[in-house]
């Protein structure tokens, strides 16, 4: 219909008529590409919003858990400190007991679970990460996921260095075969090796 319209107003040498139609065009194909932009924008927002919320789900289920296995790993390791100055210093503790030989003798485990939420992996490895508009909340995103693979290599790195204790100083630390509760050590002996 335009096109006939138009071929009419050439045919007619009407310039202004031609004109009009042009402009017609062009501002129709202008409205029609606003409007594909801003579609694609809202589709953006509703994307970065749908992200957001997951990875604030995310977090609200990890973080119990996460702060569960800090503490369950802190435990043990402050028996191990506490050993280490018995043995050093001879204060500290008056005698070690069976939870800090437990300890001792798990002190080669660093496996721990890494918490790590699946919507930043999946923001990150299909390039979504840049819906995210607030540049503070994309930053922190980016650096937990450097600090989270410094980590795991930093424990990949332990786990290869490791030393376990019960192996080395069998006569010292016998690690049990049931629980780690189980094991025993020979703390008087332990100053002299």
């Amino acid at each position: 219909m335009l096109l006939h319209r138009i071929t009419q107003h050439i045919r007619d040498q009407d310039w202004f008529a031609v004109g009009l139609d042009f402009l017609i065009v062009i501002v129709g194909v202008f409205i029609g590409i606003q409007v594909a932009n801003w579609n694609d924008a809202r589709r953006d927002r509703d994307s970065e919003a749908l992200y957001l919320d997951r990875l604030y789900q995310e977090i609200i289920a990890i973080s119990p858990q996460a702060e569960a296995s800090f503490q369950k790993q802190r435990d043990p390791l402050a028996q191990i400190v506490a050993v280490k100055t018995f043995l050093a210093t001879g204060v500290g503790i008056k005698m070690p007991d069976g939870h800090h030989c437990g300890a001792l003798s798990q002190s080669h485990i660093f496996a721990n679970t890494i918490f790590y939420p699946p919507t930043i992996k999946g923001l990150i490895t299909t390039g979504h990460i840049v819906l995210v508009r607030d540049d503070a909340i994309r930053t922190a995103i980016l650096s937990f996921d450097q600090v989270n693979e410094t980590l795991r290599q930093i424990r990949t790195n332990i786990q290869i260095d490791r030393l376990l204790l019960a192996r080395k100083y069998p006569q010292l630390i016998d690690a049990g075969l049931a629980e780690w509760e189980d094991a025993s050590c020979d703390f008087e002996a332990m100053p002299k090796n």
